[in-house]
């Protein structure tokens, strides 16, 4: 997470700032960077401190389930461009919930049908920023 967050502060420095001394395009993007990069840093401390020396921190089906998660994620932003952001977060965010062992089917169906459509609602209606929309 830690060097996807790097790469997005990197692609943040074609962002365009029409207003100077104002919040532009470059903002949010950077504050999600930045705070990804400090969550991320405090759970490799955490992971450290709890380490009790009889398990490996780094076992092999944990480096495959991060390996998965992350080609997941792949997958999840071309099939934004494919099939729009709400079909796609919607689906990412639900196989994302059962894959965590969140079983319960009325929260992996309610929560992300809300969180989707706050985040569509705050991005397309406050902010008045386009979104994928289905191709076809």
């Amino acid at each position: 997470m830690i060097i996807l967050s790097i790469a997005a502060i990197f692609f943040t420095k074609d962002f365009v700032d029409n207003i100077p001394n104002e919040v532009g395009p470059r903002f949010y993007p950077i504050l999600v960077a930045v705070l990804t990069i400090l969550l991320s840093l405090l759970q490799i401390v955490s992971t450290f401190r709890q380490h009790n020396g009889d398990t490996a921190i780094f076992s092999r089906q944990k480096c495959l389930r991060v390996i998965a998660g992350l080609l997941f994620f792949m997958l999840y932003f071309y099939a934004m461009q494919l099939i729009g952001f709400f079909i796609s977060t919607l689906v990412f965010m639900i196989v994302f919930m059962w894959s965590l062992g969140l079983r319960d089917w009325k929260k992996n169906l309610v929560v992300p049908l809300l969180s989707t459509s706050l985040i569509f609602y705050v991005f397309y209606e406050i902010f008045s920023i386009r979104l994928p929309e289905i191709l076809f």
